[in-house]
């Protein structure tokens, strides 16, 4: 369906349109926030939105429900906000802020010139295991953030949540120490290794169950900034650095 068609002084400048297309049960069944399966006669729905603008530049957007695949069914999926560009005129929204640190490209190293870049970008990729892998009462997930495939390789943030969940009740208690293995990441830039790291909570036999201990650890390359969920090195850029990092969440 063609929403709108943009005209000025030269003549057509661009074409605004979007639709929507269905799978069949065959291929995807659909499943509700909870991951539960939806009955038919429901069905996976994708829905596009492009921008074609004059001299053949286009942007598409798609996204679509969570879903299932028959025969691995527990597994749920989750594609949010994919863009194809091959636009020299604008970019999809949002991938300036989504860009690696030190991410480096012809498009974005000439001011003026960044919305010449052309590729693909997904805002996020979400999977979430079947019940049988849950873990505290929750499915464990993995998330895939800010994917971009372009000229210049890959470039994701993975993250895997849930792995291993603790609540402060004695769950997870090994002789008195309890722990938690809450965010497993991976970070991808331009199809180089920049980290890896992994975080959680850590109960101590002496302490209350409410009380414990922060840690994280990561291997790192080159420089990045520290922040509070990803544990990053500050050291000379060009070497891997292994960081870790335990303290209190509160005064014990």
């Amino acid at each position: 369906q063609v929403t709108s068609v943009e005209w000025d002084c030269n003549g057509f400048r661009a074409l605004n349109l979007v639709g929507s297309f269905k799978f069949t049960r065959d291929w995807m069944l659909p499943e509700n926030d909870a991951g539960t399966i939806l009955p038919a006669p429901s069905q996976v729905e994708a829905r596009f939105g492009a921008r074609v603008a004059s001299g053949g530049h286009f942007i598409l957007n798609l996204d679509m429900d969570r879903f299932q695949i028959p025969g691995a069914e527990g597994w749920s999926f989750f594609a949010d906000n994919a863009f194809i560009d091959y636009s020299d005129i604008e970019n999809p929204t949002g991938l300036t802020s989504a860009l690696p640190a030190r991410y480096v490209h012809p498009a974005f190293s000439s001011s003026g010139m960044g919305n010449t870049w052309k590729g693909f970008y997904m805002q996020t990729l979400q999977v979430r295991t079947p019940e049988s892998f849950q873990s505290g009462g929750n499915r464990v997930s993995f998330a895939v953030r800010n994917m971009i495939v372009d000229d210049t390789g890959l470039s994701l943030s993975a993250r895997a949540e849930n792995l291993l969940e603790w609540n402060g009740d004695g769950t997870n208690d090994f002789n008195g120490w309890s722990a938690s293995l809450d965010t497993v990441y991976l970070d991808i830039a331009q199809n180089n290794f920049r980290q890896f790291g992994l975080n959680g909570k850590i109960g101590l036999p002496i302490t209350e169950t409410t009380q414990y201990l922060k840690y994280s650890a990561a291997l790192c390359y080159g420089t990045e900034p520290v922040s509070e969920t990803n544990q990053r090195s500050t050291t000379n850029s060009g070497e891997f650095n292994f960081v870790v990092n335990v303290k209190p969440a509160d005064n014990i």
